[in-house]
């Protein structure tokens, strides 16, 4: 009603003149273009139109025309719109606004109109949508939330809007949203940091910790996923509020393993971490263990011990030692497992405990009955002085008198692993204190003089029993009436000490009793079981 006279006259040489490709000539691309700009069905639409007594059917109706758009088209309309990145927004608005657009049509796969808008990234057919009320909680084949979309396709500008729009703790919940295969929003953006940042940004200070803490279908949680790329675990913990950073870096997955263990072979990332938290707060994440019993400490000292230094560096000296004491599933602390690996820095490690907990340190026994010091004995005598220098004098007798599980003193292991040393060890002790140390039986009834005299070291052997003489003359000249006078002949264990009662010698931390003895019944050192139990 609308068409002047002129125009309805003109109109059917126009059609003609599209049709005819403008007149151009024939070529491929010239139709191909003209059928993109001038769809068939448009121009007989339009020419219906124009001859209303025609004779011919109904044609096909142009999709967008304010009559024709109804909810059965809108999903339709809504494509139409989410890829026409050039059409204004008032015009979008317009279309969306026509009472016969449905801002929430759907097809059989759960496709929405604004799940259209974030897989095109197109805000401002979003935003209208929204004002028109449309539902942005739905997802796609009731799997992938929108917002998945926008994130896989880095639509930047339109994650900003939505998050923008929403009430801080409805953006909790869409962030935090799992698509079908358990996988949250931030778990999803850890492959783009900008896009992860700016999810974080974009929460409440309050809630990023749980948000980063929740944990996808295998039990990993943002964390763990970004482990390998440190510039992103950065990120990520700048974005955390102080106090909360301990408590990300504790969560476990469900193998039991904090982000810490998983970062074993990058122990430069496990420092960095550490420089995030508090000097204060870094023991209790450190001690942190997994299924095994093993803190991260543990694991470094098994793969990359040359970095248990810097890592204890990290530390306030006070909290260090507690740190070397937390024992595994096999009653191994830190330092049993560096006497494995790389022994040569036992004495560095313990050089960076304060002098008081040292011997403690050293004197765990594992669940095999040895504590750090006899494995020492055993293999490296000359680490095994140099951790004793380490000690305070006063505690020097007290360790190279440790008992391990079986009752030996470092005296028994350096008798039949390291006769040599034993003379040095011997040195550590009170002159007055030697004779009654060589006595001392451990739980097949062995004295270090009965393993010196096994291994017919004569040299060392002299030494004993000068020590036993020496023993013998300074009790003769006691003139005390309490004294109690011990026979040193043959060798025989003092009878003092042949009457004391049963040590208990089976405690996870060695027996420090300078002169006390088992009473177990003796056995033969020569017999299978007696060398075993020196073995062990």
């Amino acid at each position: 009603d609308t068409w002047s006279l002129l125009f309805q006259q003109c109109l059917p040489k126009l059609l003609s003149f599209i049709r005819n490709r403008c007149n151009q000539e024939q070529n491929t691309a010239g139709d191909a273009l003209s059928r993109d700009s001038w769809p068939e069905e448009l121009l007989a639409q339009i020419e219906g139109v124009a001859v209303a007594d025609s004779t011919e059917g109904a044609p096909v109706p142009v999709l967008l025309t304010p009559g024709n758009i109804t909810p059965a088209s809108s999903l339709d309309v809504a494509l139409l719109l989410a890829v026409s990145k050039d059409m204004s927004e008032a015009t979008v608005r317009q279309i969306v606004a026509l009472p016969g657009f449905d801002p929430n049509a759907t097809d059989n796969k759960s496709l929405t109109p604004f799940y259209l808008a974030a897989a095109f990234g197109h805000t401002e057919l979003a935003a209208a949508l929204i004002d028109k009320g449309a539902n942005y909680k739905v997802k796609y084949k009731g799997r992938f939330p929108p917002l998945q979309e926008a994130i896989e396709n880095q639509h930047l500008s339109f994650i900003q809007w939505f998050l923008r729009t929403l009430p801080e703790h409805q953006r909790v919940n869409v962030v935090t949203d799992k698509n079908y295969c358990g996988i949250s929003m931030l778990h999803l953006a850890v492959d783009y940091p900008n896009t992860l940042k700016l999810l974080l940004n974009y929460l409440p200070t309050t809630e990023r910790a749980n948000a980063l803490i929740t944990k996808n279908y295998i039990g990993y949680t943002v964390m763990h996923l970004a482990r390998q790329d440190s510039k992103i675990l950065k990120l990520l913990m700048k974005t955390l509020p102080e106090m909360d950073r301990s408590k990300v870096l504790m969560t476990k997955n469900n193998k039991g393993d904090t982000v810490l263990h998983s970062l074993e072979d990058n122990p430069k990332t496990i420092r960095l971490l550490l420089n995030y938290i508090p000097e204060t707060a870094r023991a209790e994440v450190i001690i942190a263990t997994d299924a095994d019993g093993n803190t991260v400490l543990h694991q470094i000292a098994k793969t990359a011990p040359k970095y248990l230094k810097q890592l204890l560096d990290c530390l306030p000296k006070a909290a260090r030692a507690s740190v070397l004491m937390v024992t595994n599933e096999d009653g191994n602390t830190v330092l049993h497992e560096v006497e494995t690996t790389l022994p040569v820095i036992l004495k560095p490690l313990v050089n960076r405990l304060s002098e008081e907990t040292r011997a403690g340190v050293l004197m765990i026994c594992n669940k095999y009955g040895n504590t750090v010091l006899h494995l020492t004995a055993a293999k490296h005598p000359r680490i095994l002085k140099k951790l004793l220098d380490c000690l305070p004098k006063a505690t020097r007798p007290e360790a190279v008198m440790v008992r391990s599980l079986y009752g030996n003193t470092l005296l028994h292991v350096a008798a039949a692993r390291q006769i040599e040393f034993l003379k040095s060890f011997l040195n550590y002790l009170p002159e007055t204190a030697r004779a009654d140390a060589i006595m001392v039986k451990n739980c097949d009834g062995t004295t270090v003089l009965d393993l010196v005299k096994q291994a017919r070291y004569s040299k060392t052997l002299h030494l004993l029993k000068t020590l036993l003489e020496q023993a013998k003359q300074r009790i003769a000249t006691q003139t005390t009436e309490d004294s109690t006078t011990p026979n040193y002949n043959t060798g025989a264990a003092l009878s003092s000490y042949a009457s004391s009662p049963e040590t208990n010698i089976s405690a996870p931390r060695g027996s420090l009793s300078l002169f006390s003895q088992g009473s177990a019944s003796p056995q033969d050192p020569e017999s299978p079981s007696g060398q075993s139990s020196l073995k062990r």
